[in-house]
């Protein structure tokens, strides 16, 4: 997993739920592709028997596997015999990995692999990292084993490491070919491209390739040919590579069963299609990982890009969100990027926060058909918030606690992104506000003033009102008395509520649509720079 300790520890949990929710699911989908285009290989090669003088070969084929050589497993030192070791590894060590019986055998195969190269010394050392990586990419780029012996292959192959703690280098570029294969214009070019394009497990190599390689760009990549001429336009490519187009109507293309083709240029076949739902995982680990570039001498177009997917609103919201944390980790002045236009991008930001987090609202209480206490109240319109319904009154179910907890976790979660660009990892030392090239100019007060508003927000979505926590602590212990009348609450007793929390719906609903006035306000100042942000944003609380 990507490392969240930039994070505070409620937005890291609550990032790393939602990843691994995504991963999982992509992992499956990859793997039902992998089985369904296997079937459907073998239909086809059944079909074609009549026809066809070839004999079908088996789908999948291990390599023959020489039990003899268990006992013979070689010293990796200065006198290593380097025939003997290279039959080892091929015919026993990695034979055992091809095998789809071996499928439960497969951590314990990636521990003794561990041990062998971490046990290795002297010239060894070597000839044990390219032995094992001779035979691993044979293993992954083989169509005819097992798919989760592939994958497994090549989550290996991008682990190995030098040295205990430092990756070994020489496989990035075979991990970057093994996501997204070079492109020529010869024939051999094309036809490779096909092939790859035609496998069934290709979708599975991709996660392993693209896992293997955001390990070595958060442990660092030394070579900067490397990493800036291969690993960055990678990265940058699939980030930017969105599948969220605005339809007719310029409403968000949402439907996950829309199907995405990445690369279609090649004659014959296309790559393995995924639903919008795989392709954002696979896009929102590319984007975390240009966060950690900072040292790339690519930095202006890695800004570029995540300020153009912060802008963009037909984006998924975390999308944005994760463009802006990566943003947050990276030098936005030395890149020569108009402060004016990070600021605005964070604003605009901002106020979608406000409207994706009602949004966020109102599908918890539409997921769970929630009945309102008052009856079924009004949802007409993001300016014009809730009224009524299930929104307002108190907390009296566990299913309501677990609704606005999970709302404001939502709602936090956006935000912090916005508060880590602008005040830092921590939210308050660091960021752009204490930039010297930040001082003396109108996006200072911008900021300055984005910032505390959110922060209160935040603070409020936390701790609440407690004059209105009062009265709502009355009504639900005291029963229908006046207190619990006026507030639509029947007397029930908070003891079975778990995690309650400090605000109801209709509060965050009010809470957020003042500070949308008083965002969209300080945005207006972004194009008058010569009104006071601050006399603005004064004003906006007076409404």
């Amino acid at each position: 997993m990507i490392d969240f300790g930039y994070r505070t520890d409620e937005d890291s949990k609550f990032m790393k739920k939602r990843m691994v929710e995504m991963v999982v699911a992509a992992t499956l989908a990859v793997f039902v592709i992998c089985d369904t285009s296997a079937n459907a290989q073998k239909a086809n090669k059944n079909d074609k028997k009549a026809e066809s003088p070839v004999k079908a070969e088996a789908v999948y084929k291990p390599w023959t596997l020489d039990e003899s050589l268990k006992s013979q497993q070689p010293v990796f030192n200065d006198s290593l015999d380097t025939n003997a070791a290279k039959s080892y590894l091929t015919n026993y060590f990695f034979a055992r990995w091809t095998d789809e019986k071996n499928a439960n055998l497969l951590k314990e195969y990636r521990a003794e692999l561990d041990r062998l190269t971490q046990g290795a010394s002297g010239s060894g050392k070597e000839k044990a990292l390219n032995g094992a990586a001779g035979n691993l990419k044979q293993i992954y780029e083989s169509p005819n084993i097992y798919p989760a012996c592939r994958y497994n292959a090549i989550s290996a192959f991008g682990a190995l490491e030098s040295e205990r703690g430092v990756l070994w280098a020489k496989t990035i570029p075979h991990l970057v070919n093994a996501y997204q294969p070079q492109s020529g214009d010869s024939a051999k070019d094309e036809a490779e491209k096909a092939k790859r394009l035609a496998d069934p497990a290709y979708e599975a190599i991709r996660i392993g390739a693209l896992l293997g390689i955001i390990r070595h760009v958060q442990m660092g990549i030394s070579d900067v040919k490397v990493r800036d001429a291969q690993v960055v336009p990678l990265l940058i490519d699939l980030a930017a590579d969105t599948p969220h187009k605005p339809t007719a109507d310029n409403t968000d293309e949402t439907d996950n069963s829309i199907t995405v083709t990445t690369d279609t240029s090649a004659v014959g076949t296309q790559e393995p299609q995924r639903t919008v739902e795989q392709h954002d995982w696979f896009r929102l680990r590319a984007i975390q990982s240009l966060g950690y570039l900072k040292a790339s001498q690519e930095q202006s177009k890695i800004i570029a890009t995540l300020l153009t997917l912060i802008k963009d609103k037909n984006e998924r919201p975390d999308v944005r969100y994760e463009a802006a944390f990566s943003l947050s980790q990276l030098d936005i002045i030395a890149s020569g990027v108009s402060l004016d236009d990070v600021t605005e991008a964070l604003v605009t930001l901002s106020i979608n926060v406000c409207d994706d987090g009602i949004q966020f609202m109102i599908r918890e209480m539409t997921s769970q058909q929630v009945v309102g206490s008052t009856g079924g109240g009004s949802m007409s319109g993001m300016d014009a918030g809730y009224s009524g319904g299930s929104m307002g009154g108190g907390v009296t179910s566990q299913m309501q606690a677990d609704q606005i907890n999970n709302s404001i976790s939502q709602i936090k979660y956006g935000f912090s992104s916005i508060l880590a660009c602008v005040a830092g990892a921590d939210y308050k030392k660091g960021g752009l506000m204490t930039l010297d090239a930040v001082k003396n100019t109108p996006s200072l007060e911008i900021l300055v003033n984005m910032n505390k508003a959110v922060s209160e927000c935040i603070e409020f979505l936390e701790k609440g009102d407690p004059e209105a926590a009062k009265r709502r602590t009355a009504a639900l212990t005291t029963g229908m008395d006046s207190v619990a009348s006026s507030t639509s609450m029947a007397g029930t007793a908070t003891a079975t509520v778990k995690n309650q929390p400090n605000v109801t719906m209709n509060e965050i609903n009010t809470r957020l649509t003042s500070l949308r006035q008083e965002l969209e306000i300080l945005q207006k100042t972004i194009a008058n720079p010569t009104a006071s942000a601050a006399t603005n944003a004064t004003t906006a609380k007076t409404k």
